[in-house]
């Protein structure tokens, strides 16, 4: 299930735009440096920071960071240090702007950055690890509050979702990661694909761990109606990084293809590592989208009995590096009513 329900404007500007793989990178200036990102904002103390930035991975020429490290794109940080955009409200709550639905989005918000060092969550009690990724459907086939209930049964240190809502009118203008972060007690990022339907629509995660580095990827979407992105985002677990690379790709097999070996080459050079690329493929087994993933090197933990995720099959996946691959213990599908899609996770033994 894509987003499904508005209707996108076919041979309009969104349906044939192309993206060659610009990112949004925001990290601490030491990092910034180091990956040559010296013009990414500095995320602030507060969590979360709301970025806008524009296509070439910097912040926008109008806007201007805060003190508290909040960032508009054209509009201004008001005296409370909340962060607008270039959507203006009205006296009756609508949010107006000049926008075509399936128009690429700018929105970004990240939690506070920090460095992975060998006393970084000390305080963890042990050495276990849970990775989920569910297609939420946008919160359409239960409530948010189901939802969240749902992930906090499954108990996961790192959520990884697809179909994100933020602000759309279709599921009641809630801010739907702000929502499970806030019931979870966890911090996340979200990365938005396209603004539609008064609000934003993209892929989020979020986790108890400390965040390292988060980047937004808008993959190739030509000759479909909807722009497809991947949320590359760093974790930091007792002194190790883990990289989780959360993707939706397109319902049309063409383009999902296309889409799956961008995010091969994006992950080649840490596919011996601790890495994870996750999310709802639309790809069954064996078709030609995933093989780029696998001729990389990454592990399909659940190839050997290819368990549905959805009505159509399987096509929801965890593609593991091998060092995190050789701490996998076990996979489960999180069968639910809460979604037209099952959850899928690991779990890791991450002891020295």
């Amino acid at each position: 299930m894509d987003f499904g329900g508005v209707a996108m404007d076919s041979g309009g500007v969104a349906r044939r735009r192309m993206f060659l793989r610009p990112c949004f990178r925001f990290v601490l200036p030491v990092l910034a440096s180091a990956a040559g990102c010296e013009n990414s904002p500095e995320v602030g103390p507060r969590s979360p920071s709301l970025i806008a930035g524009s296509d070439d991975g910097e912040t926008s020429s109008d806007g201007e960071t805060s003190s508290d490290g909040e960032t508009s794109s054209d509009g201004e940080t008001s005296s409370d240090g909340e962060t607008s955009s270039d959507d203006e409200t009205s006296s009756d709550g609508e949010t107006s702007s000049a926008y075509v639905d399936g128009d690429p989005s700018d929105l970004m918000v990240v939690p506070p950055f920090f460095p992975c060092d060998p006393d970084s969550n000390a305080e963890l009690s042990n050495d276990a690890l849970r990775i989920v990724s569910w297609n939420m459907k946008a919160a359409r086939e239960a409530p948010v509050e189901d939802i969240a209930a749902e992930l906090s049964r499954i108990g996961a240190d790192i959520i990884a979702l697809q179909e994100v809502d933020v602000r759309l009118r279709r599921t009641g203008s809630v801010d739907q990661p702000a929502e499970l972060a806030n019931a979870l007690g966890y911090a996340y990022a979200f990365a938005a694909s396209i603004r539609v339907d008064g609000g934003h629509f993209g892929l989020a995660v979020l986790s108890r761990l400390p965040m390292v580095d988060a980047r937004r990827h808008r993959l190739d979407s030509r000759d479909t109606s909807e722009l497809r992105i991947a949320l590359d985002v760093t974790y930091c677990h007792r002194g190790r990084a883990i990289r989780v690379v959360d993707v939706h790709a397109d319902i049309y097999a063409e383009v999902a293809e296309r889409q799956l070996l961008e995010v091969a080459e994006l992950v080649s050079s840490d596919s011996g590592g601790m890495l994870a690329v996750v999310g709802d493929f639309n790809q069954l087994p064996g078709e030609p989208g995933l093989m780029p993933l696998t001729a990389i090197g990454l592990v399909d933990p659940f190839a050997e009995d290819n368990p549905a995720t959805a009505r159509r099959g399987r096509l929801d996946y965890l593609l593991l590096g091998n060092a995190l691959a050789r701490s996998l213990r076990q996979t489960q599908v999180w069968e639910t009513r809460a979604s037209d899609h099952h959850a899928i996770f690991g779990d890791f033994d991450l002891a020295p």
